[in-house]
């Protein structure tokens, strides 16, 4: 049986400040583009490979909490959405980076895309408890997605509010560089598995993930009620997701990692004028 991947994955994603811009589209259509910086102010989760269910010697275990991926970086933001009374459509795209560095509280394994020693290549890498590292994670992500919006609080009055309901996709891309200083040595652990003890390596990763969520938008116009101009608008959605089965299922082609039990969660809040 193929090893499974169990994945839980958090991200908390602020952006204090975006310019958009309005335009008129055919009668009860709206249309905005945005763009602008904001930050990512905490990634969380862990990565935690099994076979047959259990975890086993060598397999692959990181815990994003302990490697520190937690302060605030810069992100660019832009997207699209065209909306009437009813439906929002919607493609997003998001670029950050974080960074960390300190001590392994416990052993980290990971999975590279290679790490050349003595003329041989590896797959795997083991930064042991103790040892210093330094990691540098590039994540890009676009969305596309639909809302509906069946109900609006508020009228032609100063102030309106408009709950959602989320359906979409989250294309996932995450580029990592990892410095744990001179590779010492080679261990081999379960599955016939060869991990390289410390190193210099850098690894990637790929995903489709469907979502779903609530959220909703505050809407203060700064114009007449019959008038197009500018809006404060203020947003905040929550996208959860829960998904058990095959990799192949989410667009992606391992040959290694065949299931996955993955859970993800992500809040999102913007403000633009």
């Amino acid at each position: 049986m193929n090893p499974a991947g169990y994945y839980l994955l958090t991200l908390l994603l602020c952006t204090p400040l975006v310019y958009a811009e309005n335009r008129t589209g055919t009668p009860g259509w709206r249309f905005e583009v945005t763009a602008g910086i904001g930050g990512a102010n905490s990634v969380g989760g862990f990565v935690s490979e099994t076979l047959e269910g259990s975890s086993f010697a060598g397999a692959v275990q990181v815990d994003l909490d302990e490697l520190g991926l937690e302060d605030d970086s810069s992100s660019f933001t832009a997207g699209a959405k065209v909306y009437n009374r009813w439906v929002t459509l919607l493609v997003d795209y998001r670029n950050s980076t974080l960074e960390a560095s300190g001590f392994a509280e416990e052993p980290i394994r990971l999975e590279v895309d290679e790490l050349l020693l003595g003329g041989n290549s590896y797959e795997f890498l083991l930064i042991p408890e103790g040892v210093a590292y330094d990691v540098e994670l590039e994540s890009t992500w676009l969305g596309l997605g639909g809302r509906v919006t069946p109900w609006s609080f508020g009228g032609e009055g100063p102030v309106r509010f408009t709950p959602w309901l989320h359906l979409g996709l989250q294309a996932v891309s995450m580029d990592y560089d990892v410095d744990a200083g001179g590779t010492v040595g080679v261990e081999v652990a379960g599955q016939e598995r060869k991990i390289a003890r410390q190193g210099k390596a850098k690894g990637t990763g790929e995903a489709v993930i469907p979502e779903y969520g609530l959220g909703g938008e505050l809407r203060i116009p700064f114009h007449g009620p019959e008038e197009r101009g500018i809006e404060l608008v203020c947003d905040l959605t929550y996208k959860i997701l829960d998904f058990q089965g095959a990799l192949d299922s989410l667009g992606i082609d391992h040959s290694r990692f065949k299931d996955l039990d993955f859970t993800y969660s992500s809040l999102e809040a913007a403000a633009f004028l």
